[in-house]
């Protein structure tokens, strides 16, 4: 479930200060403009500096953007971003991209890593880091509604048309075979195919409740079986390759 796809800035850049500032551009798109997490519904967001490794904990620096307004829906979104010369040291950096919204629900996501040359500013508790490789924090996602509703599972599955599906629970097998012919218990679907890269994934999850019963399993007290005390030559059951056909079935209608 997520908000924003980060675009810009692009793995492995480099922004060189110049005067008492840099310029590092940030820009990301709308990743699910149908769902509740869609940018439209966003109140306000903020962007800071972070360093630190490709998990936590990680270190950010003052705001660049503090709760502002978010007002361009789910459009694409852009904005150059000015980081004081003196705001840190030289090193290798990400964004944070703190978005907030209604009932207390907000995500966080992290830029691609990106390096800041020329700067006169001093590091913090965190050794900055000096490479590319170490990747950015994973994305978060807080005050999502986890509660299901329980008819949720009763609707058929290829009628839902959620971000979230909902599949019947695991059936307990029976304990001796009750039948002499099988047939679907449902119905086959069709399958259509995108003909081109589609923006967001029509479902996200399929969710499948617990089991209703305890399973029951018992040891298995058969004795192993005594290790092969005949020997045979491989080769006597080696069949030679013949191109002749009359040994062949033939396993195709006319």
């Amino acid at each position: 479930m997520a908000d924003v796809s980060l675009t810009s800035p692009d793995t492995s850049k480099t922004f060189t200060a110049s005067g008492s500032s840099v310029k590092v551009p940030i820009a990301w798109k709308d990743d699910g403009s149908d769902d509740e997490w869609s940018l439209s519904k966003a109140d306000k967001y903020s962007i800071l500096l972070c360093t630190g490794s490709g998990s936590y904990p990680i270190e950010c620096f003052d705001y660049l953007v503090k709760y502002k307004d978010y007002t361009t829906g789910n459009d694409d979104f852009s904005e150059t971003l000015s980081i004081d010369v003196d705001a840190c040291d030289d090193g290798y950096y990400f964004f944070q991209v703190y978005i907030e919204f209604s009932s207390s629900k907000f995500t966080t996501h992290y830029s691609n890593r990106f390096e800041l040359k020329d700067m006169t500013g001093s590091t913090k508790e965190l050794t900055v880091q000096n490479t590319f490789d170490d990747g950015s924090p994973p994305d978060q996602t807080v005050g999502a509604d986890t509660s299901i509703n329980s008819k949720s599972f009763s609707i058929t599955y290829t009628l839902q048309s959620g971000k979230t599906k909902y599949a019947p629970m695991q059936l307990q097998p029976h304990t001796t075979l009750r039948g002499s012919t099988w047939s679907r218990m449902f119905p086959t679907s069709s399958v259509s195919y995108f003909p081109s890269l589609h923006g967001s994934p029509n479902c996200l999850t399929t969710v499948t409740p617990g089991w209703s019963y305890t399973p029951k399993s018992l040891h298995n007290w058969a004795a192993v079986a005594p290790t092969p005390s005949v020997k045979y030559d491989p080769s006597e059951r080696v069949t030679p390759a013949s191109l002749s056909t009359a040994s062949k079935r033939k396993r195709w209608l006319d």
